[in-house]
């Protein structure tokens, strides 16, 4: 499919054929995951306080990764 036929379908791009063979299963929203698996993660830290150590780390870094890009609207003020 060229660029034409894909704009006429409504996407530029195409995914792969190895596409389709991923499966992702989410938890449901406000759900938080399984704690056997998040204190096999963490071991020795409450589940509690080790997610609220995750959710603080990863919007540390995705705030550093926003600042980063000049044309981002949080770099503007």
């Amino acid at each position: 499919m060229d660029r034409a036929e894909a704009a006429a379908d409504g996407a530029m791009h195409q995914p792969g054929p190895g596409f389709g063979a991923v499966q992702v299963q989410l938890a449901q929203p406000g759900k938080p995951p399984a704690t056997p698996e998040l204190a096999a993660l963490l071991p020795g830290v409450p589940v509690a306080a080790g997610l609220t150590m995750i959710r603080e780390r990863v919007a540390a870094r995705i705030w550093q990764a926003v600042q980063k890009k000049k044309d981002s609207p949080a770099t503007k003020s």
